[in-house]
């Protein structure tokens, strides 16, 4: 999947899915819940969305939740 095709997914099919969530991102649960609505629209093969896609807004939102809590993602 070319580049500028990716950048469009996580800005058109991701990032409204976090949006919309209505979750609180700063707990486990609420990234869980995220996290579940990015692979239920990703489906098994992530062909439409691109795993790379996926995992960049993955690693992103966990990143935020890590510094959230004064953390870095390894901890």
């Amino acid at each position: 999947m070319p580049v500028t095709q990716a950048v469009a997914n996580v800005r058109e099919l991701l990032l409204p899915l976090v949006r919309d969530a209505n979750v609180d991102l700063a707990t486990h649960d609420g990234l869980g819940e995220v996290e579940r609505r990015l692979v239920d629209r990703a489906g098994l093969r992530c062909a439409d969305v691109g795993a790379n896609a996926l995992l960049a807004v993955s690693i992103a939102l966990w990143r935020c939740a890590a510094a959230l809590h004064g953390m870095q993602l390894y901890e």
